[in-house]
């Protein structure tokens, strides 16, 4: 790596683009990750609420689209816009281990709650 690209020390290379806050290729994964959780949301919302009120409404294409979409936006204008995200980086860095734990048990509560729910819905 050092003779083709000039780069010395391939570890912290990697490291780098793995895990650098401002543009590593995991703030990527997790934004996709963050927008399929919002979308599902949203959509498990909607086809709730359809089914709570007797809408007989039929999700077409389109009305996925526009989810999508506007989980796209919630993303951007909360988490990317200004670079957010990179304020909620330091907050979590001050919490406590306990609370650490708390909020990834509640996030995956949530998160398995929300598919499943979602795969409760469609049957």
């Amino acid at each position: 790596m050092k003779n083709k690209y000039g780069i010395e020390n391939p570890l912290e290379y990697y490291n780098d683009f793995w895990t650098n806050k401002k543009y590593g290729f995991n703030q990527n994964f997790i934004y996709g990750a963050i927008l399929v959780i919002i979308s599902v949301t949203l959509l498990t919302f909607c086809i709730l609420t359809n089914k709570l009120f007797e809408l007989n409404l039929y999700f077409e294409k389109y009305y996925i689209i526009i989810l999508v979409i506007f989980s796209y936006l919630i993303c951007h204008f909360l988490i990317l816009k200004n670079d957010t995200y990179l304020e909620y980086f330091e907050k979590f860095e001050n919490w406590s281990l306990k609370r650490k734990r708390v909020n990834i048990f509640l996030s995956l509560l949530f998160i398995t709650s929300v598919f499943t729910a979602f795969v409760l819905i469609l049957k």
